[in-house]
């Protein structure tokens, strides 16, 4: 069998391996290493099998024997030069900038060359906040791995929280060029979890990738999801149903693969309250060993409703029953004429010391699941004056700490 790879600018056999042909430098096609179909060069996805062709290994030229190789400063690698291989579940984020290709027809490559950055800039700086990792950049195309090489309990919720934070980072984007218009950029992401093996890849530039149907089901998923959008498989739904609200989507059956999977599209985060009710998990049986705290906080509440100001700092380790106590407290306010508002911290903002206030103004003026920021500044500006707030005063202020831009 012949595997020579013949050029289809001056019909020169090439060794198998060939990126470009030795001949006259044109570059060769990609063949796919599962059906062997011959793709163009600029395919990221096969075009027979669906395969991701971006993320399949680069063999390295092999060295004939007896020839020089000074003008490589490759060095074999030993064995024992190789990190171990892991196999471990993975929730991938993969995330496409949507119009690249028109983009690129209207406006200058120094001008495309600026945007690109601003657009991977921001999305590295969201992946980074939740601790993920990039693993790499292909053209416009994101590849991002939570849960290596850090893992996490929550891997799968902080991939969907930084899957909603690229969107709305990205649609704030905006692109002055000469002509006086603004560019937006808009994005589609797919988040699927799943078992991977990760490992190095190549014995000279090694690449440490994900190998396994995971990252081609989340290229796939972003295929499907639409402008600004979010979609998760089953699996990583599963993991996070009671974090976020979802569209239920239902079966698709994803190209090159043989199953169908359940679809959702991630519509929005729960609030901090929803996720407190959520997380309480609370038993009705009666709150025991704990008569004197339970005394001084009906008397400090008593107090309060008498129009005394109250502060109670509530402190204990985990499992002695303080979430218990404050729902008591909830309670016994509940057919009480009073106005509640709840704030919780989260590990994802723990050098945002005001993120518990931005997170109670973002549920307060109803901004929670509002993404785009013409809408948010919208709103932002009618919540004001429904409230009777000097507007030029009120809303600049707002905005600048709710990260709307005006």
């Amino acid at each position: 069998m012949n595997d020579a790879m013949q050029c289809d600018q001056c019909g020169f056999e090439n060794p198998p391996g060939m990126h470009f042909c030795g001949k006259c430098a044109a570059a060769l096609k990609r063949v796919c290493p599962t059906c062997q179909f011959a793709n163009p060069t600029d395919f990221r996805f096969c075009g027979q099998c669906g395969m991701v062709l971006d993320s399949i290994p680069v063999d390295e030229p092999t060295p004939t024997p007896g020839k020089s190789t000074a003008q490589t400063t490759t060095h074999p690698v030993t064995k024992h030069h190789r990190q171990q291989a892991e196999r471990r579940q993975l929730t991938v984020l993969f995330c496409d900038m949507v119009g690249s290709s028109a983009l690129s027809e209207r406006i200058d490559p120094e001008d495309l060359r600026d945007i690109m950055r601003g657009y991977r800039s921001a999305c590295s700086d969201v992946v980074s906040h939740f601790d993920g990792h990039v693993a790499q950049y292909l053209g416009d195309g994101i590849l991002v791995y939570f849960g290596y090489p850090h893992a996490h309990e929550d891997d799968a919720r902080r991939a969907t929280q930084a899957a909603l934070d690229i969107v709305r980072r990205v649609s704030e984007l905006r692109y002055p060029l000469l002509s006086g218009e603004e560019i937006p950029l808009s994005v589609r992401v797919g988040v699927h979890t799943g078992l991977v093996v990760v490992g190095e890849i190549g014995d000279g530039d090694k690449r440490t990738l994900a190998l396994g149907e995971t990252p081609n089901i989340a290229a796939r998923l972003q295929e499907l999801s639409t402008p600004n959008s979010v979609v998760v498989s089953s699996a990583t739904h599963h993991l996070i149903s009671d974090d976020f609200d979802f569209e239920d989507l239902g079966g698709h059956q994803l190209k090159g693969f043989s199953q169908p999977l359940n679809l959702y599209r991630v519509t929005g985060e729960h609030s901090t309250r929803q996720r407190l009710l959520a997380n309480r998990c609370l038993h009705h049986e009666p709150l025991v060993g704990r008569d004197q705290e339970t005394a001084l906080l009906m008397e400090r509440l008593e107090q309060a409703c008498k129009g005394v100001g109250q502060v109670v700092l509530l402190g204990g380790e985990a499992g002695l029953g303080k979430t218990r106590m404050v729902q008591m407290v909830l309670d016994r306010l509940a057919n009480q004429p009073c106005f509640i508002m709840e704030c919780g911290s989260s590990p994802y903002y723990q050098n945002s010391f005001l993120y518990p206030i931005i997170d109670l103004l973002q549920r307060t003026l109803g901004l929670t699941d509002i993404t785009d920021n013409v809408e948010r500044q919208a709103h932002l500006q009618q919540s004001v004056e429904t409230l009777g707030l000097d507007a030029a005063e009120v809303t600049p202020a707002l905005a600048e700490l709710l990260g709307i831009h005006i």
